[in-house]
């Protein structure tokens, strides 16, 4: 094997679901219907009270059809701002399973990336509990 094939090897399997299997997805919302994991490691400070993190939401087949229709699980990058108690979404994949295994279905980057307001009610609260070091402004 050549350097270029036995480089392409890797970035091959780096990109399959290899990478998906050593996260450690930590739950933040058992209460919701369908479960709501973030992964720790892939959190990265973007400066500026920004924080970049990827989430897992394995879906409820008892609660709707987007786990017929795209996948059972979804990973989404995406962007808090601890400050201004704000998120937005990056890009999303699709699995064929649960815990953003199997089969990727669906992939691809958000058009519109507006920043969201978070309420104090809304799943992505208990996110910024755990994820923020500093409460800013709701």
């Amino acid at each position: 094997m050549n350097k270029v094939t036995a480089a392409l090897a890797i970035i091959l399997l780096s990109a399959t679901g290899s990478v998906a299997a050593e996260r450690k997805w930590v739950n933040f919302d058992p209460s919701f219907y369908d479960e709501e994991y973030f992964d720790m490691a892939s959190k990265k400070n973007l400066g500026k009270g920004k924080i970049k993190v990827d989430t897992l939401m394995d879906y409820n087949p008892e609660h709707g059809l987007s786990h017929q229709i795209l996948g059972k699980s979804n990973v989404e990058s995406i962007v808090l701002d601890c400050i201004k108690h704000k998120f937005k979404h990056i890009t999303s994949t699709w699995y064929s399973d649960y815990q953003g295994k199997g089969k990727v279905t669906d992939h691809g980057s958000y058009l519109d990336q507006r920043w969201h307001s978070i309420s104090i009610d809304d799943q992505m609260e208990r996110l910024f509990d755990m994820i923020c070091p500093v409460k800013g402004s709701k």
